[in-house]
Parts: structure tokens; C-alpha cells; sequence
């Protein structure tokens, strides 16, 4: 039989901290945030951390890219209607998280023949709002787990 006061003694030992703490080392929350940005973000929308659609500076008109490139991606059948970051898929494989501090980070090798591709196409490598509210979705059993495991 519960005791009321073992739980609200339980209560008061729920820590938003340590909920957190294992929120952000479940490796299925890490593989979620890394396929969020990766395939969410860049390869099917496009978009930057922001949520802002890619555009290279060398396209005109309504396209993302210019001119020759968009051959160069017709000949490949890659999409050219946004800008997907992923020619080869070389830089896709290096996405990998990091818990710096209290943070879960993403990480990714963006040189690409020497040069920086977040430097050309912006702040690309992190989460939009919209790929943080379904982490926060994905990440919401993990904590009532946690209460419910430290109040009973």
C-alpha cells in the first residue's frame, strides 16, 4: 500500500536537471536529433537552422540553385528544388552528436574540398523549431518514465 508521505518525499526528489541529463544520453533521442537534421531538414525541406529554405547566391529566378549546377544535379537525378547538402552523402555520414555540458549537440564534418560549407550555405547544423518540437514529442515517455520511476 502507498504511503503518501513516502511519495510526496518522492516528489520533492523529481529533478528537472537529471530528467534532462536523461533525455539528452538516451542514444534513440541522439539518433532522432541526428535524423531530424539530416534527413528532415537538409535533405527533404531544404532548410537551415532557422527553418530558412538554402538558396546559393549563383541562382536567379525562383530556384535554389544556378543554372549549371541544376544540370549537373539533373544528370545525377538529385533534387534540385532545394538545397539538400548531400552530392555525395560523404557529409551526411559524419553527423554524430556530443553532450557538451547540459547539451545535446550535433556535429558534422562540413569541409568540402577545403572549404566550409556552413561558411557558403549558413548555420545548417542543429535543429529547426519545428524538428525540436518533435524531439520534444520523442523525448516526453523518457521523462514521465523517469517521475514515475523516482515517485514509486
Amino acid at each position: 500500500m502507498w504511503n503518501l508521505e513516502v511519495i510526496a518525499r518522492n516528489v520533492k526528489k523529481l529533478n528537472e536537471e537529471t530528467a534532462f541529463k536523461k533525455v539528452i544520453s538516451t542514444p534513440a533521442i541522439q539518433v532522432e536529433a541526428i535524423r531530424l537534421n539530416r534527413d528532415e531538414q537538409l535533405f527533404k525541406r531544404g532548410v537551415d537552422v532557422f527553418g530558412v529554405s538554402m538558396r546559393s547566391l549563383y541562382a536567379r529566378g525562383g530556384n535554389v540553385y544556378a543554372d549549371y549546377t541544376i544540370a549537373i544535379k539533373n544528370e545525377k537525378n538529385q533534387p534540385t528544388d532545394r538545397v539538400t547538402l548531400r552530392d555525395t552523402g560523404a557529409m551526411y555520414q559524419t553527423f554524430k552528436t556530443k553532450i557538451v555540458g547540459d547539451e545535446l549537440m550535433l556535429d558534422v564534418d562540413s569541409i568540402k574540398e577545403g572549404k566550409d560549407l556552413q561558411k557558403t550555405w549558413g548555420q545548417f547544423v542543429g535543429l529547426d523549431e519545428f524538428s525540436k518540437e518533435i524531439l520534444i514529442e520523442k523525448s516526453k515517455p523518457i521523462v514521465l518514465n523517469y517521475v514515475k520511476n523516482t515517485i514509486l
